[in-house]
Order: C-alpha cells, then structure tokens, then sequence
C-alpha cells in the first residue's frame, strides 16, 4: 500500500471513530472556539505535514494552499460530509498530485 493510502486511511479511522478525546468540558470549550473536535484538527494536521514533507519546503504555493479558508472548507467537510475509504484515498491524492512540484 502506497504512503499516501495509509494516510489517507488513517485520517479516514480517526475521522470515523473519533479515538482523540478529553474531558466533556475542554472538549465542548474546544468546540466553541473552533467549531470541530480534535480529531478533525489532528486530521488536517496530519494531511498538511504529509503534503508539506513531500514539497519540502520548495513551492511556495504549498504553504498559501494552507491558508484559514481552505482550513476552514478541509474541516468543514471531515464535520459534516459523509466520505467513503475511497473517496478519502483519491481526496488525499489529489491534494497530493495538485501541489506536487
């Protein structure tokens, strides 16, 4: 299985099943202030680390994809939208293969 795939799979399980957790009160604060779970926000840590380590830090374009809004959009659909493996392994890809250098 490609790096990406196993990425793109554990994302998906942690997406799922929500393994990240704290007490009910710093985790209903963090939700307030950032209108997602932890599990979402390690989610897209993850995808960005893996796709910042592929660029290596040489497109600058890289690093302007990561911006707040399309944080915002990444996170809004790992909350709200109901992706299958599959769909999380080409999602993943894709954002691979398009900032690819």
């Amino acid at each position: 299985m490609s790096q990406v795939k196993e990425i793109a799979l554990m994302c998906y399980w942690i997406i799922k099943y929500k393994p990240l957790f704290q007490n009910r009160d710093i985790m209903q604060d963090y939700f307030k202030d950032n209108f997602c779970t932890i599990n979402e926000m390690f989610v897209l840590f993850v995808i960005k680390s893996f796709v910042l380590s592929i660029n290596d830090g040489k497109d600058k374009k890289v690093l302007n994809f990561f911006d707040s809004n399309n944080n915002y959009v990444m996170i809004y659909n790992f909350m709200h939208r109901d992706i299958s493996k599959e769909s999380f392994i080409l999602y993943v890809t894709s954002l691979v293969k398009a900032l690819e250098v």
